[in-house]
């Protein structure tokens, strides 16, 4: 689930440079917000030798220099805005899977069968996480949609595999009420709108 592993020396570099600390939240935050857009937008995926000494440069005076790590990013990028075409991407192999599973560990995403909290501190054997496709997949075959739209990032959620088996085909009509009634923003949790339209 590690995106963007290029980054770990400019991200270990810049560590070493200020003692093996950062200063303080805020500095922290920054340097994450930078990794984590670099895995996004695929900055090592080109010519990680050329791409990395320009980042290393950019970092070798202290004073500002997450700023002009994220400049570079925008330089490239032009926009580090991150919009709903970006979950497009399908696979556990699209830029943003990383993201979405980061998401759901850090920021309280909710088992749709327990209720329980996806957090960061429950790792190990028996909570590992499983990916749920929140529309079926034979369900989406069955009318007529294509495999990129049937395994798209906006298609996936993360439940434990006990949930991920209980639920198994089922279409989200058939399930959603139910987990709304029991577990109250366990759906919203894992970005799910309640417009029954959508």
């Amino acid at each position: 689930m590690l995106g963007g592993r290029y980054a770990f020396p400019v991200m270990s570099r810049y560590l070493w440079q200020n003692g093996g600390k950062l200063r303080d939240q805020a500095e922290r935050d920054k340097l994450l917000y930078w990794y984590v857009h670099s895995f996004l937008w695929g900055r090592y995926a080109g010519s990680t030798e050329s791409v990395m000494n320009q980042d290393l440069a950019a970092i070798e005076e202290n004073e500002g220099a997450l700023d002009r790590l994220v400049d570079q990013l925008r330089q490239n990028r032009g926009d580090l805005r991150i919009d709903p075409n970006d979950f497009t991407g399908w696979s556990r192999g699209a830029r943003f899977y990383p993201l979405l599973y980061l998401l759901t560990r850090t920021w309280g995403a909710k088992d749709w069968g327990s209720g329980i909290e996806l957090s960061k501190q429950m790792l190990g054997k028996h909570s590992s996480l499983q990916l749920h496709h929140i529309f079926p997949k034979g369900y989406l075959y069955r009318h007529g949609y294509p495999r990129p739209e049937v395994n798209a990032l906006a298609n996936f959620a993360f439940q434990t595999m006990e949930t991920n088996l209980q639920i198994s085909d089922c279409a989200p009509h058939e399930y959603f009420e139910e987990v709304a009634e029991r577990f109250p923003g366990a759906l919203e949790s894992q970005w799910i709108p309640l417009d029954r339209e959508l």
